[in-house]
């Protein structure tokens, strides 16, 4: 019997997991699954199912970006087609987006730059040590020794 209730128990989780990731609030997603929005909000205070939600998200955000930028590129010769247009405002349109987009690539290559910049610093600054318990020095009070 706990066998199938530790099953169940799972699968709820599962099924929370996948529309917590997708944007169900507590209440919508405890009541898809039959439980209760406390019991919702009980697991998310949980760092490990906190952490399956956030990681589920990812693959869907990674999942989207995939579409997004395979379809870059066909999205980037039609507007440049459109900057042939014979019509002004087609013209200027497609002007803008491309360089609002081009804005919103550039600034998000920076952001990607600075942050492989501040985990490098970070890495240097206080490299993982083997055997490393939890960032404790063995040298303050407090570390067993």
């Amino acid at each position: 019997m706990d066998s199938n209730a530790e099953t169940r128990s799972e699968a709820v989780d599962d099924q929370l997991i996948i529309l917590l990731a997708e944007g169900h609030s507590h209440v919508s997603a405890a009541a898809m699954v039959g439980c209760s929005a406390k019991t919702v909000q009980r697991r998310m205070r949980e760092p490990q199912f906190a952490q399956a939600v956030i990681d589920r998200r990812r693959e869907g955000i990674d999942a989207i970006t995939g579409l997004v930028v395979g379809g870059t590129e066909r999205a980037v010769a039609v507007l440049c087609e459109a900057l042939e247009s014979p019509k002004c405002s087609e013209r200027l349109r497609a002007a803008g987006m491309l360089l609002g987009q081009g804005r919103h690539f550039v600034l998000e290559e920076a952001d990607n730059e600075l942050r492989r910049r501040f985990l490098a610093l970070e890495a240097e600054i206080d490299p993982p040590e083997p055997g490393d318990s939890g960032g404790m020095n063995d040298s303050q009070p407090g570390s067993g020794t």
